[in-house]
């Protein structure tokens, strides 16, 4: 949910990638902070996201933060 509210921040900015897929940019801290959690628990809750096919993540250059693609939810996969 949170990311999916993020995703109104990418229309405003025209955050689009070369291929034309929409991506977020919420750096860890940020999500530390918007979750009141450690960085810990961001890092692990990212991995899962993205062990289940719902995250994305693009590692970007040291001085950006990593684009994230939250992916949709495939009602046909089982």
């Amino acid at each position: 949910m949170i990311f999916t509210m993020r995703m109104i921040d990418s229309q405003t900015n025209e955050w689009v990638d070369a291929d034309g897929n929409m991506y977020i940019i919420y750096s860890n801290q940020e999500l530390m902070d918007d979750m009141h959690c450690n960085s810990y628990t961001v890092k692990r809750l990212k991995k899962e996201l993205v062990n289940h096919d719902l995250l994305l993540e693009e590692d970007a250059p040291a001085e950006h933060d990593d684009r994230l693609y939250p992916l949709r939810i495939n009602e046909n996969k089982k």
